[in-house]
């Protein structure tokens, strides 16, 4: 066997040409077979005179295939996995970014990790594409991870990545549970909640010591999972509740919010450089693994204020003080109320104007939610794209449109750099709060399945700020 794969336009002599995916088709494997193909994986026989292993569930399959491919070296990464419907971001890089201060005094190479942001297996740094990667790339990731000498990898973990199997066979060290809302649910992600929160609750099943909000929706019924787990390797936090870890004193100061944590009666300060309630307990979640895992405070620390993730809730401010855009990822029920209440607070009575879009085609129920909160908590809504993938942008815009009453100032601007710039130029003499959400950092858009580059939100807010300031100048 030369190779394993599920893409037929890769396959070379030999290869192992794997038969998986909803949208897969017989004329795929009858492509890896012209291409050199020596045997198929499938649920089905098909009509060739090559070599087959028939299999119950091919993805759990493909999975284990991928395990062995590259030798089973995960035993030797200390693996943390993070999941919920926001955050997931943020707290992955809270964590890499106190291992990595620990890592670098030890003279020895950063953590890994897969993210909706960057993947990095001490080789490379590139841009993520999906948030958990199919199996065969995330076995792969691992094995040149454990190859390059890295101890740890932290793993954003999706709930389709479980839904699809795309980490099965892999046992985590520390489980983490952040949150979860009513979102992704489609035809092509989760028939309804049940299916969404049950493949959730799979990663705390495949971890070893789990960290657990305990303000999440539904967590009394976690406890089946938690009841089959040895109590002192589950750890709940809080900031409203009696947990294992309860955060207190939580003060917002300049550009510091800060807060004290008690775990067992002891009380530990910390300092963070990110505004927000959310963002605190993603801070809470970060430290207590860092905690599992025996890391000092004073990496801890330093991880948690020095941490800033790319496209969250990011803050760029113009000279004269008018105008502040703000870059989040915010995109659904839970992460935009929760972005909201920051804005609230933060920026009382200023202006706000939100640009904001939702994708084509999945997790439809968030069209109806951009509209309602949109429409309570902003003075105008700027529609824009947002990965329409297959579904016209005019059918996406009206249905969110629906849900707003027609009195609210809303403009429909597809070009989301266009979007920006007429923000920026709009109540020239009222300070305004510009929220661009739902892209973060990233650098590209989907359009009929095929992805185009884009200057990320993050990089055009940096840019019309900068021509704002040019322009004051010349006055």
């Amino acid at each position: 066997m030369s190779n394993v794969t599920y893409n037929s336009k890769a396959v070379k002599d030999k290869d192992v040409f794997v038969c998986k995916g909803l949208n897969f088709k017989e004329e795929y494997l009858t492509d890896a077979i012209s291409r050199g193909c020596g045997l198929y994986i499938s649920e089905k026989i098909y009509n060739y005179n090559i070599p087959y292993i028939i299999v119950k569930d091919v993805r759990k399959s493909f999975a284990l295939i991928s395990k062995l491919f590259y030798s089973d070296k995960t035993e030797k990464l200390k693996l943390v996995g993070v999941t919920g419907t926001k955050g997931k971001s943020t707290t992955s890089f809270f964590i890499k970014n106190i291992l990595d201060l620990y890592l670098k005094s030890k003279g020895k190479m950063p953590s890994g990790i897969i993210s909706t942001i960057d993947t990095y297996d001490g080789s490379e740094l590139s841009e993520s594409l999906l948030t958990t990667p199919e199996s065969l790339e995330f076995y792969k990731l691992l094995n040149n991870a454990v190859n390059n000498e890295l101890e740890y990898f932290v793993c954003e973990i999706s709930s389709i990545a479980y839904k699809y199997s795309r980490v099965y066979g892999a046992n985590f060290n520390v489980g983490v549970f952040l949150n979860i809302g009513y979102d992704h649910i489609s035809d092509v992600e989760h028939k309804d909640f049940d299916d969404y929160f049950s493949s959730k609750i799979k990663l705390l099943e495949n971890s070893e010591y789990i960290v657990i909000n305990k303000d999440l929706l539904r967590y009394d019924e976690i406890n089946e999972v938690l009841n089959n787990k040895e109590k002192d390797k589950i750890f709940t936090f809080s900031i409203d509740d009696k947990a294992d870890y309860k955060a207190m004193n939580i003060k917002r100061k300049n550009r510091f919010t800060s807060f004290d944590l008690v775990h067992n009666g002891e009380l530990k300060n910390y300092n963070l450089l990110m505004s927000g309630l959310y963002n605190v307990e993603n801070a809470i979640a970060a430290i207590i693994v860092c905690e599992i895992l025996c890391i000092d405070y004073k990496y801890i620390f330093k991880g948690i204020l020095g941490s800033a993730v790319k496209g969250r809730g990011e803050i760029y401010k113009t000279k004269d003080g008018k105008k502040t855009l703000i870059v989040d990822y915010a995109h659904n029920e839970l992460s935009l109320k929760r972005y909201f209440e920051f804005v609230k607070d933060e920026f009382k009575g200023k202006k706000h104007i939100c640009i904001i879009g939702a994708p084509g085609g999945k997790a439809l129920n968030r069209r109806k939610e951009i509209g309602t909160l949109c429409y309570k908590n902003c003075d105008e809504i700027i529609l824009t794209s947002d990965d329409p993938f297959y579904e016209s942008f005019d059918n996406i815009c009206s249905e969110i449109m629906s849900f707003i009453p027609k009195y609210k100032k809303i403009r429909v601007i597809e070009n989301r750099t266009e979007a920006i710039k007429e923000a920026v130029n709009s109540y020239k003499n009222e300070e305004t709060i510009i929220s661009i959400l739902g892209k973060g950092s990233e650098t590209s858009q989907n359009y009929n399945g095929i992805s185009r580059d884009y200057i990320s939100d993050s990089v055009n807010a940096k840019i019309f700020v900068e021509e704002y300031n040019k322009n004051i100048n010349q006055i």
